[in-house]
């Protein structure tokens, strides 16, 4: 069963939809991570949202994205350091990182309503 599982994680972060390994698995990691800052600080402003919990969220999320990279560049994981396809790629920011950018629309939008302290203006 186990051996099943990883087998499926492999093609589907590595060989999904087939073709040419082209990308590096950390240039995709790099890539979500690293334009984070940019995500959060583009909702801010589209939603003019610059609250404390806004500013909290672009700080801590920002800063670990920026730092993920410098670790990459100096400290590079051979484990991410594999090829993947366009298609295990798009899967790994699909399912695994970008479901993470989730989190900062929902506290700076005003999609949750008036009474979530998060979207309030200061």
């Amino acid at each position: 069963m186990i051996a099943t599982i990883n087998k499926a994680t492999h093609y589907l972060s590595h060989d999904f939809l087939g073709g040419s390994r082209i990308l590096r698995f950390n240039w995709v990691i790099n890539l979500q991570k690293g334009m984070t800052l940019f995500w959060v600080l583009g909702l801010m402003f589209l939603f003019d949202n610059f609250s404390i919990q806004a500013w909290v969220y672009l700080a801590l999320h920002g800063s670990y994205g920026m730092v993920w990279i410098l670790k990459d560049l100096l400290f590079p994981d051979k484990k991410w350091q594999t090829n993947i396809t366009l298609g295990g790629g798009l899967i790994a920011i699909l399912a695994v990182l970008g479901p993470s950018w989730v989190a900062p629309y929902l506290l700076i939008s005003p999609v949750l309503g008036k009474a979530h302290t998060g979207a309030s203006h200061s």
